[in-house]
């Protein structure tokens, strides 16, 4: 793939003597645009490439250097509960040892390629290679891959990665690619607890979530489907907004909860919510009651929360009958991109 994208983009540098091809702008776009969508990166085609490649390589074949030479996309290839041992197996070229659970947990590897955040991909390769790592940080790793809900202990998921050898090198092979390929910085949004382990703009899954502000636990995974999480003793609450924008996107189109501004976000409560009780007193009055506010954001379900840091209540509207409006002032901007991303002007 990349030695044709190459040609496509710098010319043909290895065509037959006396050919030469040339291509405009509008063409050269085209032919890309054409070339990303019709090869597809399907099971049996991701066999046949990692095997044709794997014949050409004398040493250790590495998912960073089969990615890169391919151009395939960290997402792509894990798509479809897909792994690269899963691949390296399918060809004959996988690791011998297999612990009893390998397949279950190799097919959940794939749940970790959201994660941007650097600090915490850190902390858990040196982890899963032995160094000690806090509570939280740890139970992320593991309330991610371990679907199920029931509670798991940080020295037992040490113990069940320590047992399955190729998961361990499925761990951190993927693990390192992420590393490199994110561009989010080791940033703490202000006034998040200390022990939250959470960057500013980082992506994240639910359970990540409930794990890093201590609601999920070593003891307990209770279940969370709300826009909101209140955490009373704190005076926290999380607001979890799904933009969910498969439906179209212009600048004509309003959604319900979307980025003003890269400082300014709309929301709308929970129907419950009313100026005349206490959920919606809760918004209304602070940031004199105590409360504080945080945002994460995803556009579409099943994908991963983007930290957006703190917000305040800039104004709010009620029209005697829904959901309360409210406008917040984020404390950190969106970058250029989120905001692109989270406002209704993507397509603008």
């Amino acid at each position: 793939r990349r030695a044709l994208v190459q040609s496509v983009e710098n010319g043909f540098a290895h065509l037959p003597a006396g050919c030469h091809l040339r291509l405009d702008k509008v063409s050269r776009d085209r032919v890309l645009a054409n070339l990303k969508r019709s090869v597809d990166v399907s099971r049996l085609r991701l066999q046949r490439e990692l095997a044709a490649w794997a014949a050409l390589r004398a040493g250790p074949l590495r998912l960073a250097a089969f990615l890169a030479e391919q151009m395939i996309d960290l997402a792509e290839l894990y798509d479809n509960k897909r792994s690269w041992h899963g691949l390296l197996r399918a060809i004959g070229r996988g690791e011998a040892a297999r612990g009893p659970r390998d397949d279950v947990l190799l097919q959940r590897a794939g749940s970790l390629v959201h994660m941007n955040d650097v600090r915490l991909l850190r902390t858990w390769l040196a982890w899963i290679e032995g160094a000690e790592a806090p509570i939280p940080d740890a139970l992320m790793l593991a309330h991610q891959v371990l679907h199920e809900r029931e509670p798991v202990t940080v020295p037992a998921f040490r113990a069940l990665v320590d047992s399955h050898p190729v998961f361990h090198a499925e761990l951190r092979e993927l693990l390192g690619c992420l590393i490199d390929a994110s561009a989010i910085g080791e940033v703490r949004a202000e006034g998040v607890p200390d022990q939250w382990p959470l960057a500013l703009h980082a992506r994240y899954s639910r359970r990540q979530v409930l794990a890093a502000v201590g609601r999920a636990t070593e003891a307990v995974r209770p279940a969370h489907r709300e826009g909101v999480l209140a955490i009373e003793v704190a005076r926290i609450e999380l607001l979890f907004v799904t933009l969910d924008k498969r439906r179209g996107f212009g600048a004509s189109v309003r959604y319900e909860d979307h980025a003003l501004s890269p400082t300014l976000f709309h929301w709308k409560t929970q129907n419950r919510a009313k100026p005349s009780n206490a959920s919606g007193r809760r918004y209304l009055e602070s940031p004199g009651n105590g409360w504080r506010f945080f945002l994460f954001v995803r556009e579409e379900r099943g994908a991963a929360f983007t930290f957006a840091g703190p917000v305040a209540m800039a104004e709010h509207t009620f029209d005697g009958r829904g959901p309360i409006g409210i406008t917040w002032r984020l404390v950190h901007p969106l970058p250029a991109e989120l905001f692109r991303r989270f406002s209704v002007l993507r397509d603008a």
